[in-house]
């Protein structure tokens, strides 16, 4: 390998060494910054709130997360049990919240799974279960009564202020049926709210040290085999190209020129005053001084 070839390859290497460093300095930094707060559940549990007004049963379980990743997979993996369309996910950093909407004997299952799982570990569950102040068949028929009189009074010529609260006590009574018939409807089911949080470990400096060497040394290893693919990907390409005949490419790469070679001669010194052959000898010139001739000819005159 020749001088420059190795300064090539010192260089690259180098290229190599601080990437691996720089990734490696950044996932650190990123893990650090990914800390959990509470108020990444505000938005998650506000919503919660407001669905669980249309169902008749919920309940809420926080976890704690053993391993972030395999409890992202197996969490979302809950939604093949989901039903309808009361469905919300938020991941942010180390913080997990997901609602979904189960029928109670999926739930039982779903309870059982998380109880024996290795990447999550429940720390509190909440069960509320519903109630409502009739069967379904009296919630229509009352529905069914508000709907009728709020037509009758709606079909009457300049109502009076007293028929217009009347419509509004009317909506307001069919709105909160048709609630309570909804819950009724939503009795076979449980809408549930899961809340998981992974704690932030204790970094030593020992621990620190093992972990940075070991990212680094994932990360080098990667990018030397990536700086190995595109060398010989390219060698490959140059030599695939020279096969189908692309001009100006060789098996071993660029060769500039038409291939001639022009090393056999040494310039025009070998040629001689006629343009031909090795011959030593002078070519004789032969002088002619017009001004001489002319001056001659006047003398004769």
């Amino acid at each position: 390998m020749n001088k420059k070839s190795k300064s090539r390859v010192r260089g690259v290497a180098i290229l190599v060494i601080f990437l691996a460093l720089a990734i490696t300095l950044f996932n650190f930094g990123k893990n650090q910054r990914s800390t959990s707060k509470a108020s990444d559940f505000k938005e998650s549990k506000d919503e919660f709130e407001q669905k669980r007004k249309m169902v008749l049963n919920s309940a809420s379980l926080s976890l704690d997360i053993i391993n972030l990743d395999q409890a992202k997979e197996e969490l979302r993996s809950l939604r093949s049990y989901h039903k309808g369309d009361l469905f919300h996910t938020s991941e942010k950093g180390n913080s997990l919240a997901y609602i979904y909407y189960f029928a109670l004997p999926d739930y039982d299952r779903i309870i059982d799974k998380l109880s024996n799982s290795s990447s999550v570990k429940i720390i509190n569950s909440n069960s509320t279960p519903g109630s409502v102040s009739a069967d379904e068949t009296e919630l229509l028929t009352r529905l069914e009564g508000y709907k009728k009189q709020r037509v009758t009074l709606l079909q009457k010529e300049n109502p009076t202020q007293d028929i217009h609260e009347q419509i509004d006590r009317l909506n307001n009574d069919i709105e909160k049926t048709s609630e309570e018939l909804q819950k009724v409807n939503s009795k076979d089911s449980v809408l549930v709210y899961f809340s998981a949080f992974q704690q932030v470990k204790e970094f030593t400096l020992l621990s620190t040290g093992k972990t940075l060497l070991l990212d680094f040394l994932k990360w080098l290893v990667v990018l030397f085999i990536g700086v190995i693919i595109v060398y010989f990907g390219t060698k490959l390409m140059v030599y695939l190209l020279a096969l189908m005949g692309i001009k100006g490419l060789g098996p071993t790469g660029v060769n500039y020129g038409s291939g001639y070679n022009y090393t056999g001669y040494k310039g025009y010194k070998g040629y001689d005053s006629y343009g031909y052959g090795g011959h030593s000898h002078k070519r004789k010139t032969k002088r002619i001084y017009k001004e001489k001739e002319a001056n001659d000819t006047e003398n004769k005159e």
